[in-house]
C-alpha cells in the first residue's frame, strides 16, 4: 500500500519568526477584499446584494417591475415547470435529439424560481427576528408571572405555617410541598423559625431558597405565648427548647436599630445552619437584607460580612449574602 507523508506547512510562517520580539519585522496582513473575486472558479462579490438574472446570464421569465407579485409569479413558474417536464418526457420518446433545449428551459425556470425565493430572504429574516423577539417577550412575561405566582404561594405558605404547625400538634399532618424554588419574606425570630423549619422539612425537592429578613412581624411572641397557653399547648413545644438562639420579635427589632452587628450576624449564621440542617437537596441559599435599613449602607454591610461568627461551611451549597 502506497502512503504519503502529510505535506509540510507553507513557508510563510518563516516570515513571522521574530514577530514576538519585533512586530514590525513581519509583513502586514493582506487588506480585506472589496468588490468581485474568484473562488473555486466562480465569481463572487463582497457587496451584500442579490445579482440580477441578466448579470448571471439567465433570461428573466417574470416581469421586471419592482412591485412583483411573488405568490402569483411563483405559482406561474411552478405550473410552467410541470408543463416543461411533461414535454421533456414526450421529447425523450418522440424527438430525443431535442432534449437539450428542454433541459435548458427547465434549468432557466429553476433559476428564476430560486431568484424569486432569494428575493424574499430579507423579508424572511425580518419576520424570523420579529418572531424570535415576540417569543422572548412572551417567555419573559411568563417567567415574571411564574415568579409572582411562586412569591404569592410562598407568602401564603408562610402565613399559614404557624396555623399548620399548631394543627400538626393537634394531629393534623403538615402537607408535603413539591417546589424547587422558595422565596421567604419573614423575620428571623424564635416564634417563626420553627414554622420555617417545618416548611423546609416538608419540601423534599427544594433546590433554591431566597430569604428576605424583615425588621418586624405581625404577631408578637407574647401574644403567641398567651394563645398557646389558652389552647393548652406550652411554648416549649414550639420553639423555646430548640430555637432559643433566635431572638424574640422585640429583640430582633432592637438588633435592626442597634449599631452592634455581632448579634445580628449570629442570628443570620444560626438561620443558615437551620436551613442546611433541614434541607438536604439545597443547592443555593440567598439572604437579601433589603428590608434591614441599616445594612443597606455599603460600608456597614462590608463590616457586617467580616464579623464573626462565620457561616457554616458546606461545599455542596452556594451561600450568597446581598444588600
Amino acid at each position: 500500500m502506497a502512503t504519503a507523508t502529510y505535506p509540510p506547512p507553507p513557508p510563510y510562517y518563516r516570515l513571522y519568526k521574530n514577530y514576538s520580539e519585533n512586530p514590525n519585522s513581519a509583513p502586514e496582513p493582506p487588506p480585506p477584499i472589496e468588490g468581485t473575486y474568484v473562488c473555486f472558479g466562480s465569481n463572487y462579490t463582497t457587496e451584500d446584494v442579490l445579482p440580477s438574472l441578466e448579470e448571471q446570464g439567465v433570461p428573466q421569465l417574470y416581469p421586471k417591475d419592482s412591485n412583483v407579485d411573488y405568490k402569483k409569479e411563483l405559482r406561474s413558474l411552478n405550473r410552467e415547470l410541470q408543463l416543461h417536464i411533461l414535454e421533456l418526457a414526450d421529447v425523450l420518446v418522440e424527438r430525443p435529439s431535442q432534449y437539450a433545449k428542454r433541459i435548458g428551459e427547465i434549468s432557466s425556470i429553476f433559476k428564476n424560481l430560486h431568484h424569486l425565493l432569494n428575493s424574499l430572504r430579507p423579508h424572511q429574516a425580518r419576520a424570523t427576528l420579529i418572531h424570535i423577539m415576540e417569543l422572548q417577550i412572551l417567555q419573559r412575561k411568563q417567567a415574571v408571572e411564574d415568579i409572582k405566582r411562586r412569591r404569592e404561594e410562598a407568602q401564603r405558605l408562610l402565613k399559614d405555617a404557624f396555623v399548620l404547625s399548631l394543627a400538626e400538634l393537634r394531629g393534623v399532618p403538615f402537607p408535603t410541598l413539591k417546589v424547587q424554588t422558595l422565596t421567604l419574606e419573614t423575620t428571623f425570630t424564635r416564634s417563626v423559625v420553627p414554622d420555617i423549619a417545618r416548611l423546609l422539612q416538608n419540601s423534599p425537592g427544594l433546590k433554591k431558597l431566597i430569604a428576605h429578613p424583615t425588621a418586624g412581624g405581625e404577631i408578637e411572641d407574647e401574644d403567641m405565648d398567651r394563645y398557646l397557653v389558652a389552647q393548652g399547648l406550652g411554648p416549649d413545644q414550639c420553639w423555646r427548647s430548640e430555637y432559643g438562639v433566635f431572638p424574640s420579635s422585640q429583640e430582633f427589632r432592637a438588633m435592626e436599630s442597634s449599631r452592634e452587628d455581632a448579634e445580628l450576624k449570629l442570628v443570620v449564621a444560626s438561620f443558615v445552619e437551620m436551613v442546611l440542617r433541614n434541607v438536604k437537596t439545597l443547592e443555593t441559599l440567598g439572604v437579601t437584607f433589603k428590608h434591614i435599613y441599616r445594612l443597606r449602607d455599603p460600608k456597614w454591610f462590608q463590616e457586617f460580612l467580616q464579623m464573626p461568627p462565620t457561616l457554616p461551611n458546606n461545599n455542596n451549597v452556594s451561600i450568597v449574602l446581598r444588600r
